[in-house]
């Protein structure tokens, strides 16, 4: 299955290869989950996770063939 990943402030330069705020289409196995689709893109275990646009924190959800993934890392202040 074809999905979508945006990856957005700092976890953009993982993938310099691909355009800053352009999608990134990645073949998945039909049985892929959230977890494994982080495993593949290798990135810091912090982040937020949107699919399709909304906000997911359950990373065994079953992705779907055209799902639209973004990525935030964490940010801190104070």
């Amino acid at each position: 299955m074809m999905v979508k990943v945006k990856l957005f402030a700092s976890l953009q330069g993982l993938y310099p290869e691909h355009r800053i705020g352009r999608p990134m289409p990645l073949d998945l196995p039909d049985s892929a989950t959230l977890a494994r689709l982080l495993e593949h893109l290798k990135l810091p275990d912090t982040k937020i996770i949107f699919v399709n646009g909304i906000a997911r924190t359950d990373l065994q959800m079953p992705l779907g063939d055209g799902d639209e993934i973004g990525i935030f890392p964490l940010v801190g202040g104070g």
